[in-house]
Formats: C-alpha cells, structure tokens, sequence
C-alpha cells in the first residue's frame, strides 16, 4: 500500500517568521510508516522517526518571499509518498 502524508500546520500560503513548527499526519493502511523528511525549498533539513512526526524549523537564512515546505513519509517497504506548501517568509 501506499503512505499518505499531510502538512496540517502551517497551512499553504501562510505567513511564517524565525522558526516555525511543520506538523504532519501520516497513514498506511497495511503497514507502519517509518519516516518523515522535512524539505525547504527540495533540500533535506531534517528527518524525523518518532511519533508524533513533526519537526522544528529554523527560518533563519532564508530570504524573504515564497518557499516551498515538503514532507516525504516512507513505509516499512520503503514506498513513499509526498505532500508539499508554500509559504511566505516575512
């Protein structure tokens, strides 16, 4: 089967400072899902393993304007799943 992944806060299209927290939920209806990775932009800043899957991230650096914010949500076989927003950096 396939995961699925959601980005449940922030919402696509909010306004986002210094940090912020990328919430997710996930699902597999026949097998656990065993990672997500957290994307800025397509680049990997973190990865996180342990429930509740959510992970902190550091705005610093960023330019201000529109980035993408991605999560990949990987189950036992290793199928993964993607669910991605924009945000506004302020």
């Amino acid at each position: 089967a396939v995961p699925t992944v959601t980005i449940t806060s922030p919402p696509d299209q909010s306004n986002v400072s210094s940090s912020f927290n990328v919430q997710t939920t996930t699902s597999d209806p026949s097998m656990s899902v065993t990672k997500v990775e957290y994307y800025v932009d397509w680049t990997l800043q973190s990865t996180d393993t342990t429930s509740p899957l959510a992970s902190n991230m550091a705005t610093t650096g960023l330019a201000a304007g529109q980035h993408v914010i991605a999560a990949m949500a990987y189950n036992a076989a290793g199928v993964r799943a993607c669910y991605a927003v924009t945000v506004n950096v302020q």
